[in-house]
């Protein structure tokens, strides 16, 4: 038998010192991250697989995330939280809202935070924002939700039927350092314009589709996100068996009043609580015709051509049901009103006893209606891989900052998305939209510090969503206290 010659003394000795070290690397927790924060034991939810990883530690060093490990393998760390039973995911995103141009918009911007809002998409500027924001000039308090991106004036009134004022206005944008367009109510010259203009400068273009215009040619020349629906009939046109007609009808159909976004902030608040109420008598029965001619199978097409565009949607449900239901006591009556201005809470009411003098029965029950069909049509979306992503309207009547993107989570729940889809929709989605993945939207080392830490399990529950015990902004931890405070400084007295 062949015999193995004897090792020698000195490559056993390093042999056995590697394998100690080996073993030895296994139970030595690794090195402290200097001025580090660690949010120990907590299950690290996966937002785009909806994987759980359980017992980490996620390593925190200045605004980013370094590294996560194992559960309780970082030592010395400068602060060090156990968050045993809880899940960690990423900020939400609002990404329809409208604080900067709030009437109270510090209290706005920490209330959003308090609730786990860490970002937003602004849905309405003017230049002064614009310049601000290039120059670093843009006050903003301690804690605030950040900004993520914000358009210039809103295309609207006056462009209405301007399409040389309109490209113009992007072109004007682009230099004063827009992030995007946003179109609100354009006639088909003018809309068409603005997508050829901004695609020429290289910005994307967000807003209201025009009913008057097929939102299939739309998304095929550069409407890259359609907000609320539509709103109205504008997409519940184009799944109609008479749609041509519709159309048709829609553009010799004067509209009940077009908004001027550049009006004093009080008139605009005022014009803005609730579009609903500048719908003619007409526009009613149009919306009708529409409900009453709805095709499931052209609508399933209709989504096909957004997956296929790359075309976004953000429904904005909570916006929705606000101006559709616009007196519901459930609305009137909330007691988190105490953060909204006095002012505000006076417009509104005065909305709402319009909204209660103005629609009949009849406009009542086709709200009605038309509110069961956009709860359908988002799961429609949702099915055929629309990419889509959650915002609240914040801005618009009954809509309380924060508040209202936890009532949106609620809405999509009850249109039949599942925890996960609304927990992407709320994280990710967003980070996908403005082309930053490599910085948010997941927890990930490299990533933000922007995170929510909760105490039940989001894929179990969308209600999970809401039960949050802290929240991480730019790297700094706010416990459950901290965020009440934040709450509290928040109320109007």
């Amino acid at each position: 038998m062949l015999q193995m010659p004897a090792a020698p003394h000195s490559f056993m000795r390093r042999f056995t010192a590697l394998t100690t070290a080996i073993a030895a690397s296994a139970l030595t927790p690794l090195p402290a991250v200097a001025q580090s924060l660690v949010i120990d034991h907590v299950t690290v939810v996966d937002t785009r697989s909806g994987k759980l990883a359980r017992d980490r530690a996620v390593v925190i060093d200045g605004r980013r995330i370094v590294r996560i490990a194992r559960g309780g393998s970082v030592r010395n760390a400068a602060r060090t939280v156990d968050a045993t039973g809880k899940f960690v995911v990423p900020g939400y995103f609002d990404m329809h809202a409208h604080p900067l141009t709030a009437s109270a918009r510090n209290a706005s911007l920490t209330l959003m935070t308090s609730y786990g809002v860490t970002g937003y998409r602004q849905m309405g500027g003017d230049p002064k924002l614009l310049a601000e924001r290039k120059a670093g000039t843009l006050q903003l308090p301690a804690h605030a939700s950040k900004l993520l991106a914000t358009p210039g004036l809103v295309l609207a009134g006056p462009f209405a039927n301007d399409p040389t004022a309109a490209a113009a206005q992007v072109r004007e944008q682009k230099a004063q350092g827009a992030d995007f367009i946003k179109v609100v109510d354009l006639g088909p010259e003018a809309f068409f314009a603005v997508l050829d203009a901004a695609r020429a400068v290289g910005l994307p273009v967000a807003g209201h589709q025009p009913p008057s215009v097929d939102v299939r040619e739309a998304v095929k020349r550069g409407m890259h996100a359609v907000e609320h629906l539509g709103p109205h009939a504008a997409l519940f046109e184009d799944c109609s068996t008479d749609e041509l007609a519709l159309r048709k009808a829609y553009a010799e159909t004067p509209k009940g009043g077009q908004i001027k976004f550049d009006l004093p902030a009080s008139a605009l608040r005022t014009l803005t609580a609730n579009p609903v109420l500048l719908i003619p008598e007409s526009g009613f029965q149009l919306l009708q015709r529409a409900i009453d001619t709805y095709d499931e199978g052209k609508c399933r097409a209709l989504a096909k051509t957004f997956v296929a565009a790359d075309s976004w949607q953000t429904p904005t449900l909570i916006r929705l049901r606000a101006m559709e239901f616009g007196a519901d006591p459930a609305f009137r009556d909330d007691p988190r009103l105490r953060y909204v201005p006095a002012e505000d809470r006076q417009i509104w009411e005065e909305t709402a006893r319009r909204f209660e003098a103005k629609l009949t029965p009849a406009n009542r029950a086709t709200l009605a209606q038309l509110w069961q069909r956009q709860l359908r049509l988002v799961k429609l979306l949702d099915e055929a891989g629309v990419p889509m992503m959650a915002g609240s309207d914040f801005g618009g009547g009954w809509l309380i900052p924060g508040v209202s993107l936890h009532q949106e989570f609620d809405l999509l729940a009850e249109a039949g998305l599942s925890p996960l889809r609304i927990l992407q929709m709320a994280t990710l989605n967003g980070a996908r939209f403005l082309g930053r993945e490599k910085t948010m939207g997941t927890v990930e080392a490299g990533k933000q510090a922007d995170l929510v830490l909760l105490d039940a399990d989001p894929l179990a529950s969308t209600a999970n969503l809401h039960k949050i015990d802290a929240v991480v902004l730019d790297g700094e931890l706010l416990d459950r206290a901290a965020l009440d405070a934040l709450a509290k400084s928040a109320e109007i007295s």
